[in-house]
C-alpha cells in the first residue's frame, strides 16, 4: 500500500492520495509492522505540509509522528522528521527554544547513534 501509494502521487492530486498514507498506518499497526506503519506516518506527516491549508493540522501530525518515533526509539526515523517539526515551530511563529528542540538536538541525537551503532 505504501509504495503503491507514492506512485498513485504521481498521477492523482496528492489531496486525494495521502489518505492512503493513513490507512496504510492503521493496516500496519493492526499486523503489527512497526516499521511499515512509522514509514506511512512519516509520509503521511511531510505529504500534509503541500496539502493542508493549516500548518496548525500538519505540526500536529509531525508532532504526533515524532512522539511515535520516540517511544519507538528509532532515531533513524527521527532524523527524518526532526527538521520537520523544527520547520514547523519556526512557521507558525513558535519559539524554537520552547519545542522539543531542547530535549533532542543534533548533537545529542548523533551522540546517540554512534553509541547505539554496533559498527563503531
Amino acid at each position: 500500500l505504501k509504495v503503491s501509494t507514492n506512485v498513485v502521487c504521481f498521477v492523482e492530486p496528492a489531496q486525494s492520495t495521502i489518505e492512503f498514507f493513513k490507512e496504510g498506518f492503521n493496516l500496519s499497526m493492526a499486523s503489527g509492522d512497526l516499521i511499515t506503519a512509522m514509514e506511512c506516518s512519516i509520509y503521511y506527516s511531510t505529504s500534509t505540509f503541500w496539502v493542508y491549508p493549516s500548518l496548525a493540522i500538519v505540526k500536529k501530525n509531525v508532532d504526533n509522528t515524532r512522539k511515535m518515533l520516540e517511544q519507538q526509539n528509532h532515531l533513524t526515523f527521527l532524523g527524518f522528521i526532526l527538521p520537520m517539526s523544527r520547520t514547523m515551530s519556526v512557521l507558525i511563529g513558535s519559539d524554537v527554544s520552547d519545542s522539543f528542540i531542547n530535549l533532542i538536538t543534533e548533537s545529542a541525537l548523533e551522540h546517540s547513534l554512534l553509541d547505539k551503532n554496533p559498527l563503531q
